[in-house]
């Protein structure tokens, strides 16, 4: 999500929380904070917004689904 802005994050994380259904990891929660950084910038210090973002699912028990579905194509032929 490095190169997803402001707008976008906030899109994605109200499509997340619509979403209902038994095959769809329920989103639980995320989290926008700004920070500000001191950075070198050529030859001197600037002082720069760092954004961080985080998004939180539900537990899954068992695990990915990649990993149940990861035999079932083995055999398959393009």
């Amino acid at each position: 999500m490095l190169d997803m802005d402001d707008t976008q994050y906030l899109n994605e994380v109200q499509h997340l929380m619509s979403l209902r259904h038994e095959n769809i990891v329920k989103l639980e929660g995320y989290c926008y904070d700004v920070q500000k950084e001191v950075v070198q910038h050529k030859e001197g210090f600037i002082l720069v917004n760092v954004p961080h973002r985080l998004l939180c699912f539900e537990y899954m028990p068992n695990g990915s689904l990649r990993k149940h579905l990861s035999g079932m194509f083995s055999n398959f032929r393009r």
